[in-house]
């Protein structure tokens, strides 16, 4: 069994919208959360990477409407997380701070949120499924973090 990162929820701003405001943002808002406490993972290569405290994520990106089916926090988080800072950022930390697939491609990441699945979960179908979607559309997530510029300080 897999540790989970600690985390909490951010809840989307529905604050005095209306109705269908609210619905439309519960329908299409994607369920956030933020680590609570850096978060140590071993890698299927054996190294040990760290997602630090503050890290804001959404579980494996899954649109919203597919929640029934697939949970963002469910089976594929556990590859999502670092790919998720991977794709932000463009690198991962190793546990002792220093950094990992530095400069790496999208491929390279989203090849690594397949192998950790398939390392943790054993639903290779759903992991392949998965994995395929991102090498599909993936590239609009990864060229919009590229064109903000996002570093990590």
């Amino acid at each position: 069994m897999i540790s989970m990162p600690e985390s909490e929820n951010i809840l989307p701003d529905t604050k005095g919208k209306s109705f269908l405001m609210v619905v439309w943002i519960l329908l299409t808002t994607p369920i956030k959360q933020r680590i609570t406490k850096t978060f140590y993972f071993k890698l299927p290569n054996g190294l040990e990477i760290m997602i630090p405290k503050g890290f804001i994520h959404d579980g494996a990106s899954i649109p919203r409407w597919m929640h029934f089916i697939l949970r963002p926090f469910g089976i594929l988080s556990p590859g999502g997380l670092p790919h998720d800072f991977g794709y932000r950022y463009q690198f991962l930390f190793l546990a002792d701070g220093s950094r990992y697939m530095s400069g790496a491609s999208q491929s390279e990441f989203d090849q690594l949120f397949l192998e950790v699945n398939n390392q943790v979960n054993g639903a290779p179908p759903i992991n392949h499924l998965a994995w395929f979607t991102l090498r599909l559309v993936g590239w609009i997530v990864w060229l919009k973090h590229r064109r903000n510029n996002l570093q990590y300080l």
